[in-house]
């Protein structure tokens, strides 16, 4: 499961390399190359040679990550992710930012780690960074396959409407009841937007389905 998000916006600056590059090619292809000057056109290759490299790294980009425009961002499930919840929200990865317990599928005081990188998956619950710690929309991610500890939410479709959470962080204690349990695109990062509610959204993934993410969605119970 990769469940990473960073800010990106590699359309726009492949769009302005490619319009460079086109001049370049122009002046190459139209222009008498022979008459130019030898700095000139020692220049003008170099130039040529370094934006063909950094077309290459952006299509790479372009190829091989999950680009989505959500609230007029571009992210992808990432590290980096837009979404703030308090002023604590950004600190460093593999802090712990707190504790969560699942009773029904045995998650037991559990640690949650910022980030949600492979190394940080394959030990703890993950993060994503800069969603809400404590207030807003908290989002986690966890494994649902592998040894004990790398599969936290292997459970997770176990979950059902009215079932009970327990998250601790530095800010306090929070209890949520279990909302809505759904299966989503992997490619679908609305669930990641922040919430004037107090919730939860656990993600992981689903077997033999590559594309798809099981989402479950928590609201903080009343305090009486």
């Amino acid at each position: 499961m990769s469940l990473v998000i960073y800010n990106i916006n590699v359309f726009n600056q492949l769009f302005l390399f490619i319009l460079i590059f086109s001049y370049l090619i122009y002046i190459l292809v139209f222009l008498d190359w022979r008459k130019m000057g030898y700095f000139k056109r020692i220049f003008i290759s170099i130039l040529v040679l370094l934006l063909v490299l950094v077309l290459i790294y952006i299509v790479s980009y372009v190829k091989f990550d999950k680009v989505k425009e959500v609230g007029g961002k571009q992210i992808k499930l990432d590290n980096k992710n837009v979404f703030s919840g308090n002023s604590k929200a950004n600190r460093s990865l593999n802090d712990i930012v707190g504790y969560l317990t699942i009773d029904k599928i045995e998650v037991k005081k559990d640690m949650v780690k910022n980030g949600v990188t492979e190394d940080i998956l394959s030990k703890s619950i993950g993060h994503f960074s800069n969603t809400a710690i404590f207030n807003g929309n908290v989002c986690l991610a966890a494994h649902n396959y592998g040894i004990r500890g790398s599969n936290l939410f292997k459970d997770l479709d176990k979950l059902r409407i009215g079932d009970k959470i327990i998250y601790v962080t530095e800010f306090g204690k929070r209890e949520y009841k279990v909302i809505e349990v759904k299966e989503i695109s992997s490619r679908d990062f609305s669930v990641l937007e922040n919430s004037s509610a107090n919730m939860l959204t656990l993600i992981t993934c689903i077997n033999n389905k590559k594309d798809s993410r099981l989402c479950v969605k928590a609201l903080q119970l009343k305090e009486e």
